[in-house]
Parts: structure tokens; sequence; C-alpha cells
């Protein structure tokens, strides 16, 4: 893994490999406003009217609750995965309800 850095944030840079097939536990804080270079490292972008997309297929990403979901309303990444959670109170009760399970 190949270490990268900003002003505000430091992580180390990983494919979808490392986090999936080598069972690596790989979590990290940012600033909302750096949401946006987290979401590039994995994969997706912004599109016009604020939403979440597939870089590659230029798809709106789904968010944990079944629908699409915008930037300002991002409030996390499962780790490992790109599951969504919407940054609302029952978007993170019910991520926190599955994972006591």
């Amino acid at each position: 893994m190949e270490k990268n850095s900003t002003k505000d944030l430091v992580y180390e840079k990983a494919d979808w490999n490392d986090l999936i097939d080598n069972n690596n536990e790989i979590d990290f804080l940012v600033k909302s406003k750096q949401f946006k270079k987290v979401l590039s490292e994995i994969g997706n972008k912004i599109d016009e009217d604020d939403f979440i997309i597939d870089a590659k297929t230029n798809l709106r990403e789904i968010a944990k609750d079944e629908d699409e979901i915008r930037l300002k309303q991002l409030g996390g990444l499962l780790t490992g995965s790109k599951v969504f959670i919407k940054k609302n109170i029952a978007s993170f009760s019910e991520h926190l309800i599955e994972k006591k399970k």
C-alpha cells in the first residue's frame, strides 16, 4: 500500500483487494469536506445534481436505505465496502444494530 497525505488527512492508499481479499481492517475518519477525495479514491465521483455515482458506470450509488445518495447526505462508509450510510439517526442506528448482531 502506498502512503498518501494532505494537510488534514493521512491514509494508506488501498485497492479493493487489500480491503476484501486480505481481511484488512481499515478505519479512518475524515472531515465532510474531504469526502470527495475519499470517494474518488474508491472509484466514485459527484454528478451535476450532487449525487454520488460510480466513476466507471456513471450510475448513481445506492445508500444502505436503498435510496440514491447525495454528497451532502453522506455520513460514512462501511469498512471494506462501498456501503454508504446517510448522516441521519435512523441510518446510523440501523448500522449499529446490524453491527451488534
